[in-house]
């Protein structure tokens, strides 16, 4: 069983420690040497500036009514 194997097994046993992201294998939490527990936790840096965007889309604005500003005419009356 190689490495990556291992560390699978191990992120399906505790995925509190892991990078939430399919497939991704990044330990994120920190062990405490003090208290031998594990805190933190959460994406690692590849997929956290995935999740900092916006989670709509511009056709989710449109159906959602947002309407996009005019550029204004060239003939300047209109």
């Amino acid at each position: 069983m190689n490495i990556n194997a291992k560390v699978a097994l191990d992120k399906r046993k505790h995925p509190e420690r892991f990078c939430p992201a399919p497939r991704c294998l990044w330990r994120t939490a920190k062990l405490d040497h003090a208290t031998q527990t594990y805190s933190g936790g959460g994406y690692c840096p590849r997929h956290k500036r995935l999740n900092l965007e916006p989670l709509c889309t511009v056709l989710e604005w449109i159906r959602n009514g947002y309407q996009f500003p005019r550029q204004p005419s060239e003939s300047g009356g209109r």
